[in-house]
């Protein structure tokens, strides 16, 4: 009975007084119990490596990476789902590889059961490239505005055409002139345009267009030249 008594009110000691063997199980009994909050290797987190990101291009693709830890915070393998509150602005597939589809906002999203983690997607096209559309090598008299109006075509790094791009016209040689001489916004098919008028002597005339901001830029030749006898059109 005394034995009991003492082994109730510290275990400890009765173990030391019975042998190690007690002691032993006594630990394994505790530890057991703090160590069984969670199961390895079943995720309960996932972290998008990004929170937010801009495309700045049409077709641009980017891969999103998202890490799936267990409750002891060692990372895990996952089947994840990945998705996109708009496919018709960004599309996304299984592996997280997005692509921008056209210009707006859209939110990228990755779950595993009932965990999910989000991010900001944002595809805005920056201008990058400035090619010629028309009005280019015309030719008029002296002092005459051309009949068709000097035209550029904006577009992204991937050659999208970019809606709403701002364009500076200018003339480059002394006696022409162009209208307006004030930034040109691109219509939605990524086009701008202005008028050009020669000089009052015959010669070459030129013109440029050039993306603000960039070094793009693009020239347009013009001739002046007083019409002769055969330049007349003749309709039968």
């Amino acid at each position: 009975p005394m034995t009991s008594l003492i082994s109730m009110a510290n275990p400890m000691r009765f173990a030391r007084r019975s042998g190690t063997w007690l002691m032993l199980a006594t630990l394994a009994v505790a530890g057991c119990s703090s160590d069984d909050d969670f199961v390895p290797g079943v995720p309960t987190r996932l972290v998008l490596e990004q929170q937010s990101f801009t495309f700045t291009s049409l077709g641009q693709s980017q891969l999103f990476l998202v890490t799936a830890t267990d409750g002891g915070g060692d990372p895990v393998d996952a089947p994840l789902n990945w998705s996109t509150s708009d496919p018709a602005i960004l599309k996304i597939n299984g592996d997280g590889l997005a692509t921008a589809i056209s210009p707006g906002q859209a939110t990228v999203m990755v779950s595993y059961g009932t965990l999910t983690s989000e991010m900001t997607v944002t595809i805005t096209q920056a201008p990058a490239h400035l090619f010629i559309g028309l009005g280019d090598r015309q030719a008029a008299a002296p002092s005459a505005t051309l009949s068709t109006p000097i035209t550029v075509i904006v577009t992204d790094a991937l050659y999208s055409r970019v809606a709403g791009a701002q364009v500076q016209f200018a003339a480059t040689t002394p006696g022409a002139s162009v209208t307006p001489t004030t930034l040109v916004t691109a219509d939605e098919f990524g086009q701008a345009s202005a008028t050009m008028t020669l000089g009052a002597t015959e010669g070459t005339y030129t013109a440029t267009a050039t993306l603000p901001g960039t070094t793009e830029s693009v020239t347009f030749t013009e001739t002046a030249r007083i019409p002769g006898p055969f330049d007349n059109e003749v309709v039968f």
